[in-house]
């Protein structure tokens, strides 16, 4: 099995429905994230609103913390406007809607 130490050089690419790319080291992590993200979106909104009673739309936020607990080599998410992010980089905003 192939693995990359610079994410940015990597093959493994996991682009989800929203245009946003996650990088992996391995493809058995890619194949993981694959797998696993759709349902932990499901249970990061259920764990939201029985925690504060709000409804919350939070596919990147979940879509990200399931790529931090997959991807140990490193972070490299590009957003759909070409933006290249690491973990330090990133903010969330709260909008009502």
């Amino acid at each position: 099995m192939k693995q990359f130490t610079e994410l940015k050089n990597s093959p493994y690419i996991c682009e989800t429905e929203s245009g946003v790319k996650f990088v992996f080291s391995t493809r058995m992590r890619k194949e993981r994230f694959e797998k696993t993200y759709l349902q932990n979106r499901k249970e990061m909104m259920m764990r939201l609103f029985t925690r504060y009673g709000v409804r919350c739309v939070c596919s990147l936020a979940s879509d990200i913390n399931t790529y931090r607990r997959i991807e140990t080599n490193g972070f490299y998410v590009v957003l759909p406007d070409g933006a290249v992010h690491t973990i330090d980089s990133l903010t969330f905003r709260m909008v009502r809607t």
